[in-house]
């Protein structure tokens, strides 16, 4: 049995990966086991402070892998999940194959006294071995040029859009003409309250009304799926996500440089890359120069958006399972 870590990207954490995770332990069954790890300055680590460098999350990355019980481990690195994966590559790629304890890695003696620590964690991996990484959607700057790893236009013009409300993100619509004229004390010809009805009355509108969606939550679903964008039910449950553990404006900024510098670099655990054609925030070609760079085999999702796990979820884990020989 094997362990498949998932692992997000920009202010996401491992809430966000909603339903698939859910969907790839049932796919798997009991063969292997699904979990889901939070990086630095999101989830359960929101309070602390992202780093500036993509190599000083890894020790974080560490430190949960360590506690997980299987020895055998996948890694599916999201956008900056997948910087994340690829650094913690280069990294045992210059640690040794075998994670000895005999060298400390260049990578790592380059750090400040106070960073130094991120050694010990990295000597306990000796006993764990990364089987293999799916790099989703992500980048590297020594390989795309800025303004095809972050299309920032993509993204101002996303959120005028959400604020302005333009995309009737406030105003959902239901297949039910009557939906919205229909009252909560309406009886049926058989005289008895449709209480499913209303019910369905007094959600929409909370939605219409109260307005609990946020513009951000929104803009972020608009930019990175590409069937999700008006699904209200998913904006309206990453709104409330938001509310308990947000990653700070602060960290959100941090996490955008430390990815705007992070740089691609050998490493000898085998690589896939998977790539959403329909992506509006990381153009495909990053994805491409990725699977050039490490000659590693590219995956194309020819309508999935930067999230792969919100567009084609289905797909996903068929593509893992089949890159990973995860099942006889």
């Amino acid at each position: 049995m094997a362990a498949v870590v998932l692992l997000r990207g920009l202010m996401r954490d491992k809430r966000h990966w909603g339903e698939f995770e859910t969907l790839l332990q049932s796919r798997l069954g009991g063969c292997h086991h699904v979990l889901a790890i939070d990086t630095i300055g999101n989830g359960e680590f929101a309070s602390e402070i992202s780093p500036l460098n993509i190599m000083d999350y890894t020790a974080a990355i560490i430190d949960q892998l360590v506690q997980i019980k299987e020895d055998e481990i996948y890694i599916v690195g999201l956008s900056m999940g997948g910087m994340i994966a690829l650094e913690l590559g280069a990294c045992l790629k210059e640690h040794g194959s075998t994670c000895s304890k005999q060298s400390t890695p260049k990578r790592l003696t380059a750090l400040s006294p106070t960073e130094e620590p991120q050694v010990k964690p990295l000597n306990m991996l000796a006993n764990k071995t990364i089987c293999g990484m799916v790099i989703i959607n992500s980048s590297a700057a020594n390989l795309s040029a800025w303004y095809k790893r972050f299309q920032l236009k993509q993204l101002i013009l996303a959120f005028r859009r959400r604020v302005k409300g333009s995309d009737s993100v406030n105003a959902p619509k239901f297949s039910n003409d009557s939906f919205f004229n229909q009252s909560p004390n309406k009886k049926s010809d058989n005289s008895v309250i449709e209480q499913d009805d209303a019910d369905k009355v007094r959600v929409a509108n909370q939605i219409v009304f109260n307005r609990p969606l946020n513009p951000l939550e929104a803009t972020v679903i608009a930019l990175t799926s590409a069937t999700k964008g008006q699904d209200i039910e998913l904006i309206t449950r990453w709104s409330e996500l938001r509310k308990v553990r947000c990653t700070s404006l602060l960290n959100a900024a941090r996490q955008v440089y430390a990815s705007s510098r992070f740089e691609a670099n050998p490493v000898n655990i085998p690589i896939t890359v998977f790539s959403g054609l329909d992506d509006k925030l990381v153009e495909p070609s990053c994805s491409q120069a990725l699977a050039t760079y490490y000659q590693a085999p590219l995956v194309s999702f020819e309508h999935g958006g930067h999230d792969l796990s919100l567009d084609c979820a289905d797909d996903l884990c068929s593509a893992l399972i089949k890159t990973w020989k995860l099942l006889p």
